[in-house]
């Protein structure tokens, strides 16, 4: 049993594709360039199920390199999404951080303080002109500088 790790382009061929089309035909680019590279016939390159949701979930707007590993046996190519052994997952990254460290990080301890000291809601407003809102227009008061409207009519007085 012949294992690879292989690298396809995608957006090479989805960047020609319109969008509402490129899901199905991704899928189809993936299954051509594999049976090009392991010499083997369409009709016998297996997807796996991980891949397929993976392809469905980012390719709809991405078009990222895609990475896979592929065994072939008895001239089936099974095709899986590669996982790198030497970087850890996320199960297994969350269990060697959770216990070395028992308190939350400096930033969220900041946050959570200043939050205790001013709640959201109990902020003062700034106080407001009474009959003056922001719809409204300001009262004209002799002696102030004319507004655009003030202006336009002060000049076809004359």
């Amino acid at each position: 049993m012949a294992s690879r790790i292989i690298t396809i382009n995608m957006r090479k061929y989805l960047s020609t594709q319109p969008r509402t089309r490129r899901i199905k035909r991704s899928m189809r680019y993936l299954r051509e360039r594999i049976a090009h590279y392991t010499k083997t016939d369409e009709a016998n390159v297996r997807i796996s199920d991980e891949l397929n949701k993976m392809m469905f979930k980012h390719y709809i707007k991405s078009m990222k390199p895609v990475k896979v590993s592929v065994e072939i046996s008895e001239g089936i190519t099974k095709v899986g999404l590669f996982k790198d052994a030497t970087k850890p997952t996320s199960a297994q990254a969350q269990a060697h951080a959770a216990p070395s460290s028992n308190s939350a990080s400096p930033q969220k301890e900041k946050a959570a303080q200043k939050e205790q000291k001013e709640p959201k809601g109990s902020a003062a407003k700034p106080a407001v002109k009474p009959g003056i809102g922001k719809n409204q227009k300001s009262p004209s008061v002799p002696g102030a500088a004319p507004g655009k409207k003030q202006a336009a009519e002060g000049a076809t007085q004359k």
